[in-house]
């Protein structure tokens, strides 16, 4: 995306919309975690007319790299790229949510980062991905369907599968649409039913849909993240209009 889809006036500043509630002030030690609130460009120098070199969506955690402010400016890391960013875009990571990556999760979906579906393939049985991230953030199992092969029951949403789903969107820049974690049917013995996997059916906007540059980039990005089953268009028949990933 070019840089003039990010958060900019149209002046081309970025520091002229009006301040955010979550904006950040002061110092912050070298490695603290802030996170976007907005699409943002990065610039060379702390100024709105430096080069910018590279867009950071919304909602990605980055790394300060610079103790000091400048003039509203932080230097932060991102990418393998360290530059500055206007810090009205920029605050510490919320927990509004929940605790954890569920609560991170479930900021994402608020700001329509990561969308979970609200239902589980036309049934309302609370065995939703929204409400499967919902109960984990608040520290409770989260239920399973009770059709077809599903167990009918209650699991712990594994932690590594709750980070992977945030840090594809934080590192990944990933928007995509969750359409199963513990619920719905699958195969006996599905890491779904361990709570351990996610499914989704749209990237950045895009309909899975065959063996397309996006889906392997997606499917590499779990591999990368430590998932150890991920099943997608490139390596399995029946899954040509969803991607799976395994934790």
């Amino acid at each position: 995306m070019s840089a003039s889809c990010a958060a900019e006036s149209d002046d081309g500043g970025d520091e002229a919309i009006a301040e955010s509630a979550d904006e950040i002030r002061g110092s912050f030690p070298v490695g603290t975690k802030l996170q976007t609130t907005a699409m943002l460009n990065q610039r060379s120098s702390p100024s709105p007319s430096a080069r910018v070199l590279q867009v950071i969506p919304d909602g990605t955690i980055v790394a300060s790299a610079s103790a000091t402010p400048r003039a509203g400016w932080y230097g932060v890391t991102w990418n393998g790229k360290t530059g500055w960013v206007d810090g009205m875009y920029l605050s510490k990571p919320s927990s509004a949510g929940g605790s954890g990556d569920a609560g991170a999760v479930l900021s994402l979906h608020g700001s329509g980062a990561i969308q979970l579906w609200d239902q589980t393939f036309g049934r309302r049985d609370g065995a939703d991905p929204l409400s499967n991230i919902r109960d984990a953030a608040a520290g409770r199992s989260a239920k399973t369907s009770c059709y077809g092969g599903a167990p009918c029951n209650r699991v712990q949403l594994s932690s590594r599968l709750v980070s992977g789903m945030a840090k594809l969107r934080q590192q990944y820049g990933y928007k995509y649409f969750v359409t199963a974690i513990a619920g719905a049917s699958h195969s006996a013995g599905s890491y779904h039913y361990a709570g351990r996997a996610f499914d989704i059916d749209q990237i950045n906007g895009v309909k899975v849909n065959g063996n397309t540059a996006l889906a392997r980039a997606f499917m590499s990005a779990c591999s990368a993240l430590g998932a150890i089953e991920v099943l997608g268009p490139s390596n399995r028949s029946d899954h040509q209009d969803h991607i799976h990933c395994a934790w």
